[in-house]
């Protein structure tokens, strides 16, 4: 369901950004239904506790909190979080606390979204292999 919602306002550790790319993954895919069951447990019983899905994106940052020297407004960005940002949607601010990093010029908006969750889970399965 596509709804109106009001542009999200920073606080002292966020950046808003203009989105430009996002992904669908099997999170979002488990969050939005809520199933498998389990998945209620890390979203919300009942309901989502963020009735926006998505856990990464590619975008411009149009704003910074007052506590933010890492990054410039204008700077094109990429981030990840898999218990969610809310990031299917044209506008986001995410706290600079969470995964967020710089763009490399010689990677699309569509590379560096996509490089995102496939990567953690990679990361994490070959960090806990057991051979």
């Amino acid at each position: 369901m596509i709804t109106e919602v009001p542009t999200p306002v920073s606080g002292k550790n966020e950046i808003p950004m203009k989105v430009k790319v996002i992904t669908v993954s099997r999170t979002d895919c488990a969050v939005l239904p809520g199933k498998p069951w389990i998945m209620r447990c890390f979203t919300g019983l009942k309901q989502p506790v963020r009735p926006i899905t998505g856990t990464d994106f590619a975008g411009i940052i149009v704003a910074k909190g007052d506590e933010v020297s890492q990054l410039e407004i204008g700077e094109e960005v990429y981030g990840f979080f898999d218990e969610g940002l809310s990031s299917h949607a044209e506008h986001v601010s995410i706290s600079v606390k969470k995964a967020v990093f710089k763009k490399p010029d010689n990677v699309t908006f569509e590379q560096a979204a996509a490089s995102l969750e496939g990567a953690h889970y990679a990361f994490y399965f070959f960090n806990n292999l057991k051979l």
